[in-house]
């Protein structure tokens, strides 16, 4: 505690002590009991204001405290003052209101990006990127992270918008001249379906219910197709098959055929409609979700990809793997610094969740200031309040000794007027 107000009330004492051994053998005359009655009150004053002050924090003269008399008030009352102080921190300064008004006047983005450019952040991200990345590659089981992965792709899959993707995918690859590699691509996958059971079975079907409605009631037209042409379905598919495959493997060979041309021209079509049709996304996004989790199994290749010796920390795969990271986290930082809505977005985001945790967990504030209170015992208490208070609080000993001095003064001159 500051000694200096400590000081000027010891002297304020003593001068009024001073001033009474030297005015009251004069007291009689005007003057003297003048002097005399003010320095008497002002010590008065000085001394009651000096026992009030101390018996705050201990007990002046060894005096107990009792039902009149009440000293070491601060040890006797730290339960509430501690629950005043928690309070008054929780309710008032730091109260929801005022920190969701601190919060609006913040802005978390630019906060963001002066630390990552500014404060050396990008730096430590790297850094923390490349950690993250030789512990991934040298402590994880790829046995158990290429499970726990898989599960969690196929788990998520269905969340994701693949149409936005695919839509410029295919755009890069008609800008490019690529159409005739999706013809090819398109023509391979229907080869392919041609070729298979399904399509055969679907055949049979279609042209034995096709014969069926062409007999149907009619005798003569069963005896045709049963005994003279031998119309039966089971040949009748094999030969559109054969058919549907040769011709679509012409069409494959051919570079000029006309066929080509028109599926480069319903390519160019379809993804016109793909970029306009909301349908349409929402049915290619069922379609890439529904394939990724029948087709694809990422288990063996996360495995691969972690068991790899050369993708361990320091190989040629894994130098290639955290420059391309680190790359993708500069394109990243330039992207959301160009990006106002972005920056907007995650502001708005970080004081939504502030917000709520301030609404539900206010009263954390006022316990962890009433836990930091009832780790101090009651000199550390004592001690703490002097050290904040104490000089300020000498102050009222100086008033006291002041104003117990004028009172004295105007009492005195009162009855001697009287008198």
């Amino acid at each position: 505690m500051a000694q200096n107000n400590y000081h000027k009330a010891m002297i304020a004492l003593w001068i009024a002590f001073a001033g009474l051994l030297v005015s009251y053998p004069w007291h009689g005359t005007f003057w003297g009991g003048l002097v005399s009655n003010g320095c008497s009150a002002a010590m008065i004053g000085g001394l009651a204001d000096w026992f009030a002050v101390t018996a705050l924090f201990r007990r002046p003269l060894g005096i107990p405290p009792g039902r009149i008399i009440r000293t070491d008030i601060i040890a006797r009352n730290r339960v509430r003052i501690y629950d005043a102080l928690a309070g008054m921190v929780q309710d008032e300064l730091l109260s929801p209101e005022v920190l969701k008004e601190k919060l609006h006047n913040y802005n978390f983005a630019q906060v963001l990006l002066r630390y990552l450019q500014v404060d050396g952040g990008e730096i430590e991200l790297r850094h923390l990127l490349d950690q993250l990345m030789h512990d991934a590659l040298t402590k994880l089981d790829s046995e158990a992270a290429g499970e726990l992965l898989d599960n969690l792709v196929r788990q998520t899959v269905g969340e994701h918008d693949f149409a936005p993707l695919m839509i410029k995918v295919l755009d890069y690859s008609l800008a490019n001249g690529y159409e005739q590699k999706i013809v090819d691509y398109s023509l391979d996958e229907l080869l392919s379906l041609a070729k298979s059971p399904t399509v055969n079975s679907a055949l049979f079907q279609l042209i034995r219910q096709a014969l069926q409605e062409y007999e149907k009631g009619r005798e003569r037209r069963k005896f045709v197709n049963n005994y003279v042409i031998d119309l039966s379905p089971l040949p009748m598919a094999e030969l559109a098959q054969a058919k549907l495959v040769s011709t679509l493997t012409e069409v494959r060979l051919d570079q000029h055929h006309p066929l080509r041309k028109m599926l480069a021209v319903k390519v160019q079509q379809w993804v016109e409609t793909l970029r306009e049709s909301k349908e349409w996304q929402q049915k290619v996004n069922v379609w890439v979700a529904g394939a990724i989790r029948q087709e694809v199994n990422f288990a063996p290749l996360i495995r691969r990809l972690l068991a790899d010796k050369e993708s361990r920390a320091g190989g040629e795969t894994y130098v290639a793997m955290v420059k391309a990271l680190n790359e993708r986290m500069e394109q990243g930082v330039v992207e959301f610094k160009q990006n106002k809505q972005s920056q907007q977005g995650l502001d708005k985001l970080i004081k939504s969740q502030l917000s709520k945790w301030i609404d539900t967990q206010q009263q954390a504030v006022g316990n962890l200031v009433r836990h930091s209170l009832e780790a101090l015992d009651n000199a550390a208490l004592i001690a703490f309040i002097e050290e904040r208070a104490g000089n300020d609080l000498q102050i009222i000993r100086i008033n006291g000794t002041i104003v117990g001095g004028l009172a004295g003064i105007a009492i005195y001159l009162a009855t001697f007027w009287l008198t």
